[in-house]
């Protein structure tokens, strides 16, 4: 059986166990392994791409499937996608990017030129010595630049950023959180530009002379009883001792502290088998202690990378600029110049519909890359003067609904949602029926909301992340039991998240009593 390449997926003969590597036009690309990555059809592994190579599956490109060493190789042809274009997944400036182990796109080492590597290794260097000598955290390297260290003696090729650790003494969330804020002041005070990813890591950037933005991530690492945790997901048992004190050790020429017990750190970030090189690679996480980290430092973000790939890499610029029809339905019975919050307000485009027609507005969104669209695009229209704020807001999450129903007590608005129900859980459906009778209860504002209804052979809806059909039956008996009232309703023909026709949307205009 032979292996093939088309638009939809790559399939391989069903013998084949270990970790396959996609090449393109000589480049990595991608790597998968079949028993946990592909569905066995017919004797034969099938796995669909990425979703973040959507964007790039046109063209014609050569397409190489290999084993890590290459020394097995079951594919190697230039493949036609489409008629048009090349099949080529690079940045701005022509150079090659990969899918890394999150699922971004991202430019590997492997595809990086060794004077750039080194300045990487040196920048890396200074972000621990400023950590431990100016912050004052017992830090050390980890994760794959640990990995590439020991192992292959340099970077992985496959990797795509650097991995700093620091272990705190605290053990209590609220002091991690603050230690990690303080750590990160005082990063800022040195010079570099950080950004804050939870409670307890942030990311450090650096440009380098090639012009990609280098980025090391610093996480926090603590004990909470006899756990052990590390940002981003691990937990379990590690003694202290194979952490700390930390010891240096060179690193193709640049000399680094890491963990006291290296192999043994790498054992309990990547099982008995870290000696063996796997591209593909993934994290198998207690997911008891992942909950307990997203709840003491972060939040519950299960659809976050799918988000942050549509707004980061430009899928957004296909959703419709022109309002919505629900836009237009809500204007039948609202005020001029009237006070409006736009929840989940997507890339803005029914946000500046209301600020074309002279309302005060402010967007909120769950996503920081949605909020940076819509600053960006007011910036654009000129009318950034007119937005009155685009921020953060989150159901689920009760911390950020509680500050936005403080804000909207004090100056109330109306609440706008198109296209957010279908994205929340019920608990977060009802922390938002809960933000509106808080902060509208009594005061004349209402409530829109527009979702895709549960209806026969309506389709799935299109695009990232959770979206939900719903029954407006569920939808009517959640609002009722939190004191709302529905005054005007609809059940029809609509768009869906990329302006095309949906049969079925459901409308409700609520006010709470």
């Amino acid at each position: 059986m032979t292996a093939s390449v088309t638009r939809e997926a790559v399939t391989v003969p069903g013998s084949i166990e270990e970790p396959v590597v996609i090449t393109l036009n000589g480049s990595y690309l991608w790597s998968f392994t079949p028993a946990r990555d592909a569905e066995l059809i017919e004797g034969r592994w099938r796995v669909r791409w990425p979703d973040a190579l959507e964007p790039f599956l046109h063209g014609r490109g050569r397409v190489r499937l290999a084993d890590v060493s290459g020394s097995k190789v079951w594919f190697d042809k230039t493949v036609r996608l489409t008629w048009r274009g090349r099949f080529a997944v690079v940045d701005d400036d022509g150079q090659p990017l990969s899918v890394d182990k999150v699922g971004h796109l991202s430019r590997s080492f492997s595809a990086t030129d060794s004077a750039v590597k080194t300045e990487v290794l040196k920048v890396t260097k200074k972000v621990l010595k400023d950590l431990t000598k100016v912050a004052g955290v017992e830090a050390y390297l980890c994760y794959g630049a640990l990995l590439g260290a020991i192992r292959d003696g340099g970077m992985l090729a496959y990797d795509s950023d650097t991995d700093v650790c620091f272990l705190s003494a605290h053990t209590h969330p609220a002091d991690i959180v603050r230690e990690s804020f303080r750590v990160e002041r005082m990063m800022r005070g040195r010079g570099w530009e950080t950004a804050r990813m939870s409670g307890a890591d942030f990311k450090v950037l650096h440009t380098g002379a090639d012009g990609r933005v280098v980025q090391i991530d610093v996480f926090g690492a603590f004990y909470v009883s006899d756990t052990f945790f590390q940002l981003g997901n691990r937990n379990g048992h590690l003694d202290r001792s194979v952490i700390s004190p930390v010891r240096k050790m060179h690193i193709a020429g640049v000399k680094m502290p890491v963990p006291r017990q290296p192999e043994a750190m790498l054992t309990f970030l990547y099982g008995e088998n870290w000696r063996t090189p796997d591209p593909s690679f993934k994290y198998n996480d207690n997911p008891v202690g992942v909950r307990r980290l997203d709840g003491w430092l972060r939040g519950y973000r299960d659809d976050i990378s799918d988000w942050s790939e549509f707004y980061d890499h430009g899928a957004w610029k296909v959703v419709p600029t022109e309002p919505s029809s629900f836009f237009h339905w809500v204007c039948e019975s609202l005020p001029a110049n009237a006070p409006v919050a736009d929840l989940g307000a997507g890339t803005g485009r029914d946000t500046f519909g209301f600020l074309d027609r002279g309302d005060r507005v402010i967007a909120l969104e769950a996503r920081c890359g949605a909020a940076a669209v819509i600053r960006q695009e007011a910036e654009r229209r000129g009318v950034a003067d007119r937005l009155e704020g685009a921020g953060f807001l989150r159901p689920g999450e009760f911390r950020t609904v509680a500050a936005v129903g403080a804000r909207l007590a004090r100056q109330p608005r109306h609440l706008y949602a198109r296209d957010l129900l279908g994205c929340l859980t019920p608990e977060a459906r009802l922390d938002l029926w809960r933000l509106g009778r808080f902060a509208l209860r009594g005061r004349g504002h209402r409530t829109f909301v527009e979702f895709p209804a549960a209806a026969a052979e309506a389709p799935a809806m299109p695009g990232p992340g959770r979206r939900d059909r719903l029954d407006p039956a569920v939808i009517r008996a959640e609002i009722e039991g939190v004191g709302g009232r529905i005054d005007r309703e609809y059940l029809g023909e609509g768009e869906d998240f990329f302006g095309g026709v949906d049969p079925a949307v459901c409308r409700f205009e609520i006010a709470w009593t």
